[in-house]
């Protein structure tokens, strides 16, 4: 990583960076009414998206392009939380951040409540919300999607939960603001299931019952499953005809709510999906399945050593 590379937006530095991602030392989350408006932009897709799967019963897509002309979207407020203050800035470190506004740079340090302030007092002014990289300069699709920004940092959240309890617990605004992050993780993975007693879920019951297994048709397609070897590499791999290779990988089929969240979370941390299967193949457990870590040279030689175990996981599990 360098400070030039195209995904540093906004330009932070390499430390920064690193304590932001791989170390979890901070993290950047919405502000409590950022946090709140997004809640209820959800709540109400999710509302709209129930009453169609109650009226048909089939699950109607969701799609965010919906909310990209929303202020919260547009425009929405971010904070910066010091996870562990200690760790981040030690002794007499200071944090710089730079106004483009303005034109100036402030500095802030860790005061005695483990919030960044302008100086290593309670009384002194905290380090306030800032918006997104350009704000609602960016147009349609390039705008930063603010859901993405709380999923990643939930993660980090979640990570923070995981460690034996701190000596200073953080102030009550910021686990207020932990919260309300992991509150809207669950409605964007919240599973809708047609209200028993309607007329979804009567639909959906006939549909299930109509609905027989082609064994015929099921081995032709078995049939044209190939095994193509790679001209560069010489390895082989499976492949389904019609599907481009190394360019799509099943998600699991009927995967429950919590199976769609650690995909998630391992997809925003820089997992492959190929290595969340595996590790759903071979029975991880959800609790000690660390999605938040970054993919190593263990992993990769881990997941060529069980590579058959995945693709056996996904064409033979139904």
């Amino acid at each position: 990583f360098e400070l030039n590379d195209p995904c540093n937006v906004v330009r932070i530095d390499p430390v920064v960076h690193k304590s932001l991602d791989p170390y979890a030392l901070i993290a950047v989350t919405g502000t409590s009414e950022t946090l709140r408006r997004l809640s209820s932009l959800i709540k109400a897709g999710n509302e709209d998206r129930q009453k169609e799967i109650d009226s048909s019963g089939e699950h109607m897509g969701r799609s965010f392009r919906l909310f990209m002309e929303n202020p919260t979207f547009r425009n929405p407020e971010y904070q910066l939380l010091v996870l562990h203050p200690e760790h981040f800035l030690p002794a007499e470190s200071v944090f710089t951040s730079y106004d483009p506004s303005l034109g100036t740079h402030k500095a802030y340090c860790p005061s005695p409540d483990r919030l960044l302030r302008e100086y290593p007092s309670d009384l002194s002014q905290s380090s306030p919300p800032f918006y997104g990289p350009d704000g609602p300069k960016r147009q349609g699709g390039l705008h930063l999607n603010p859901l993405l920004v709380i999923l990643n940092t939930d993660i980090k959240f979640r990570r923070y939960h995981r460690l034996p309890p701190p000596s200073q617990f953080l102030p009550e605004d910021v686990l207020d603001l932990m919260k309300q992050t992991e509150e809207l993780t669950n409605l964007i993975y919240r599973e809708l299931k047609a209200t028993p007693g309607s007329a979804g879920e009567g639909l959906r019951k006939e549909r299930d019952l109509s609905r027989r297994v082609n064994e015929e048709r099921a081995a032709r397609r078995r049939a044209k499953e190939t095994k193509i070897r790679s001209a560069k590499s010489g390895a082989a791999v499976d492949a389904v005809a019609g599907r481009t290779p190394g360019r799509y990988f099943p998600w699991p089929e009927g995967a429950d709510s919590e199976t769609r969240m650690e995909m998630g979370m391992a997809l925003l941390s820089g997992r492959s999906a190929s290595s969340f299967l595996l590790s759903t193949a071979v029975s991880c457990h959800a609790n000690s399945w660390t999605a938040d870590l970054e993919f190593t040279s263990e992993d990769e030689v881990f997941l060529e050593s069980l590579h058959a175990v995945v693709f056996f996981f996904y064409f033979f599990r139904s």
